[in-house]
């Protein structure tokens, strides 16, 4: 991979990492809630009270759910990629190894040949 491409995979890396995130901190914040005992307020860090009964939460959850998705499906390609030629690197590896050593089994039968006749020369 060339330079160029490493900082454009950065940049865009750094990009749709931006745009995946920056609803969090604007919908999340303090939700209020009552408990039941009298004047006492329960807080918790959740979606914000002014975006409660808004549709914006569920676009974001929708949203991520669908990246979520997109990548596991594209990971899952890519792995499967890697495995099928690793694969086949290894049925190949294999093949050669066995073509290898036969070739040396002939090539040290030819020696074998050659020094049985050079001592019946003798």
């Amino acid at each position: 991979m060339s330079l160029y491409l490493v900082h454009m995979s950065c940049c865009i890396s750094l990009v749709l990492g931006i745009a995946t995130s920056w609803p969090a901190p604007v919908l999340f914040g303090y939700s209020t809630a009552q408990t039941g005992y009298g004047n006492i307020t329960g807080v918790s860090c959740q979606t914000d009270d002014k975006y409660k009964n808004k549709p914006y939460q569920a676009y974001f959850n929708i949203t991520l759910l669908f990246i979520l998705f997109a990548v596991f499906m594209i990971l899952t390609t890519l792995y499967s990629l890697i495995g099928r030629q690793i694969y086949y690197q290894g049925k190949h590896a294999r093949e050669r190894i066995r073509q290898n050593s036969s070739q040396v089994m002939l090539h040290l039968q030819q020696v074998q040949t050659i020094g049985k006749n050079s001592n019946n020369s003798s």
